[in-house]
């Protein structure tokens, strides 16, 4: 009996203790698998890393790359995986994988315009692609921008508005509180708690006290029946809270699950009985298989009905929603978090002047090793990507304080130190050559500038000069002379 557990790095310190105390009640052994130079979880505790490191347990390792085909590419992959960024740039480099787009004259960063159309490019060639950013507020700009491609290109049409459900992260703590809820958000249930059943929606209609929320199913009108909930520990974690927001879906574009759940059917065998349900959509008396859909699933929209619409995966299979299903969300553009286990042919990597800050190795590392084929990497400066490389996610564990290690000590290269004390030489040496030149360059435009004045100025001098020849010599009597009068009073002006 064998308990594997993998994505090891997304467990926090106290996930994989439940899992732990069973395996040793009933003596099942526990595999454990991940990377420790990949993303880690939000919540605090580095499982992986500090088993890895003081636990002492054996541990068998991949020594060979085998999703990536090109060597150079692999061999950039491999030395990030290490933490050797001074090789892994040298490859890209030597790839053409890094473009460095710089900034317009207002200082504005035009990396997210350069991403979008060759995503789109790529799109119309038929090839299949995916992109990566930092931040949600890239992927939103990035994913505006890609549809408004699209649409240019004829490939969405027939759009449509459905809801989609944006997860409200709350605390354990502030889920007992009912002024953590607000009227209208959906609970949906994981198990029965309550007068509530598993796999069921509910929305909230009002709370009572600090302990009770009265809620409404999600199907019945508002005020016509409500069930009451205690908000116990044991209550709230049964189900997870979400608002609503509408988001625009169209034949033809990319939509990517945000979490497990049921469809209408799978693959129909009879061609003309799926087509009709994809032309008319649910019909009273239609019995269809369902099927469970992963959370990840990216699709392309194939066909909409009045109350459903269809996925097609990459790999050909097709899954059928529910207008109402709303764990869906747009499948251009990724985090690294939601990339890592993802495998595409070809990858777009966006840093931009904004996501230096929240740039890490380890999401970087994410990032690159997700493609086949090859990567094209987008920045402003490749110095400051370079620069962002050295943050890093990990954590110091209690432990790890107690024995007054630092944050140097959680890296996986040893020599990371010295890399980044070497890199920030080279950084300020081409960034004084950078100031040289502008200061050579604002130089000599100054100095034409000047001579092009003297040479106005001196133009200007002698056309009065030429000017002043040309004119009637003007005595001292005939510019201080009055005008005669008119002799006839009043005509004169």
């Amino acid at each position: 009996k064998v308990f594997f557990i993998a994505k090891l790095v997304f467990f926090g310190g106290y996930a994989k203790t439940p899992i732990l105390e069973i395996s040793y009640k009933q003596q099942f052994r526990v595999v454990l698998v991940g990377d420790s130079g990949q993303n880690i979880s939000v919540k605090r505790g580095d499982s992986l890393r500090i088993l890895e490191k003081y636990a002492g347990l054996p541990t068998v390792e991949l020594s060979e790359i085998r999703r990536q085909s090109d060597p150079t590419f692999k061999m950039a992959v491999s030395a990030l995986s290490k933490g050797d960024i001074k090789t892994a740039f040298e490859c890209l480099e030597r790839l053409g994988a890094i473009k460095e787009i710089g900034l317009d004259g207002t200082g504005r960063d035009k990396t997210h315009e350069f991403l979008a159309f060759d995503y789109v490019e790529k799109v119309k060639k038929g090839i299949n692609v995916a992109a990566v950013a930092t931040t949600h507020a890239d992927i939103n700009k990035l994913t505006g921008l890609i549809r408004d491609g699209l649409k240019k290109a004829g490939k969405l049409k027939g759009e449509k508005t459905f809801s989609r459900l944006v997860n409200v992260e709350l605390e354990s703590e502030d889920k007992l509180k009912t002024s953590s809820y607000e009227r209208g958000q959906v609970l949906q249930f994981y198990g029965n708690a309550g007068g509530c059943k598993a796999g069921e929606r509910y929305r909230v209609a009002f709370s009572f006290g600090e302990k009770t929320l009265y809620l409404t199913p999600e199907n019945e009108k508002e005020g016509l029946k409500t069930i009451p909930l205690r908000l116990t520990e044991k209550n709230v974690q049964k189900f997870s809270l979400f608002r609503e927001q509408n988001i625009t879906i169209g034949i033809g574009d990319r939509l990517m699950i945000t979490q497990n759940g049921d469809t209408l059917q799978t693959d129909l065998k009879n061609a003309s009985i799926r087509a009709r349900f994809d032309r008319e959509g649910v019909r009273p008396g239609l019995v269809l298989p369902k099927a469970r859909i992963a959370n990840g699933t990216v699709g392309k929209v194939v066909s909409m009905a009045k109350d459903t619409l269809t996925l097609q995966t990459d790999e050909g299979k097709r899954f059928t929603l529910n207008k109402n299903f709303g764990h869906w969300n747009y499948g251009y553009c990724h985090t690294s978090e939601k990339s890592q286990g993802m495998t595409k042919e070809n990858g777009l990597v966006l840093h931009s002047k904004d996501a230096s800050m929240a740039s890490t190795i380890e999401r970087f590392y994410v990032a690159l090793s997700r493609w086949k084929q090859g990567v094209t990497i987008y920045t402003h400066d490749k110095d400051a990507l370079k620069q962002a490389l050295f943050n890093s996610s990990a954590r110091l564990s209690a432990m790890e304080m107690v024995m007054g290690a630092t944050k140097a000590d959680t890296l996986n290269s040893p020599k990371l130190a010295e890399m980044k004390e070497q890199l920030l030489k080279e950084t300020l040496a081409n960034q004084r050559t950078k100031n040289e030149q502008n200061r050579k360059e604002f130089a000599a435009a100054w100095e034409k500038k000047q001579q092009d004045y003297q040479k106005a100025k001196a133009k200007t001098r002698e056309a009065s000069k030429a000017r002043a020849k040309t004119a009637t010599p003007k005595t001292w009597a005939t510019r201080t002379a009055k005008k005669p009068e008119s002799p006839e009073k009043g005509l004169h002006l």
